[in-house]
């Protein structure tokens, strides 16, 4: 009896060494397959773990100090897209191209309006300047009657008629801007609990076309009036800005300035300002279309 379970557990034991043989010796893959789980699969990077099972983390984009990660799908800033919209718009212009240089173009100023006065153009000097203000320099006749500006570099050249129109409205905003905080200081300066002073402030940028060309007119009036509703003082100005090249900008005043009256009812002097704004804009239009004349033939 013992010799029969003695051949029994002899032939289990060696169906248990036989059956649990180790398959690698039955098994072979070739590189680059390896074997996981009795069967071949690819392991390309040779990292011991089936590719198919391999997940890779994605790569995190390395940020600077200071620096905000990207969101997916972010949106363009809104200064980015302004510049792409005065880009595409940009295309759509036609390029302004002359040979005028700023030295023709005096020569040429001068011969036109010669006078006793009007003999020269000399650099203006400017003090505390800032911003839009310095991309150009300033050459003012003898007369004080025409301005040229120069624009300094040639990234800031005004190509097209909208970076011509941009740069008049942002000075025309800027010298509003810069008006209203110096009357302001000055009301608050001789107001008082029992008088209280006031002005008034009217400026206007106007589009003209002449012949093939753009210009602006720019004006303003200024009235200061007291506790009584009269004017102490008050006076204005009206100046053209011609596009004449892209490097070149001819402010042009009047050739005369009409007189009137200063003081008396608020209402009555803020109607003689109009009429003689009126006057001082047909006089700066009439200078304005020589200029143009002066600009338009070079471009010939």
């Amino acid at each position: 009896m013992k010799k029969i379970i003695f051949c029994i557990i002899s032939i289990c034991l060696a169906c248990f060494l036989f059956g649990c043989q180790d398959k690698t010796d039955i098994i072979k893959c070739e590189l680059p397959m390896i074997l996981v789980g009795g069967e071949c699969c690819m392991d390309e990077n040779s990292n011991s773990i089936c590719d198919e099972f391999d997940v890779k983390e994605p790569e995190e984009t390395e940020v600077q100090e200071g620096e905000e990660p990207e969101e997916e799908g972010e949106e363009p800033e809104e200064e980015e897209v302004e510049e792409i919209e005065e880009e595409v718009e940009e295309e759509t212009e036609e390029k302004k191209e002359t040979t005028m240089d700023v030295r023709k173009l005096k020569l040429e100023i001068i011969k036109k309006f010669n006078s006793e006065d009007m003999h020269s153009f000399e650099e203006m000097e400017r003090e505390n300047i800032t911003g839009i203000h310095k991309t150009y320099d300033v050459l003012e006749s003898s007369d004080g009657r025409f301005y040229i500006l120069q624009i300094k570099k040639e990234h800031n050249f005004l190509h097209y008629y909208s970076n011509f129109s941009n740069f008049v409205n942002r000075m025309h905003e800027l010298d509003i801007k810069n008006e209203k905080i110096a009357l302001d200081a000055a009301i608050s300066a001789i107001s008082t609990s029992m008088n209280e002073y006031d002005y008034y402030y009217e400026p206007k940028l106007k589009e003209h076309t002449i012949s093939n060309s753009t210009m602006f007119t720019e004006s303003y009036s200024i009235m200061f009036i007291d506790p009584k509703g009269m004017a102490m003082d008050s006076y204005g100005e009206v100046k053209s800005i011609i596009w004449c090249t892209p490097e070149l900008l001819v402010e042009v005043y009047p050739s005369k300035y009409i007189p009137f009256t200063y003081y008396g009812a608020a209402p009555v002097v803020k109607e003689r300002m109009k009429s003689v704004d009126k006057q001082h804009e047909e006089d700066v239009i009439k200078g304005s279309k020589e200029i143009i004349d002066i600009c338009e033939k070079a471009e010939k």
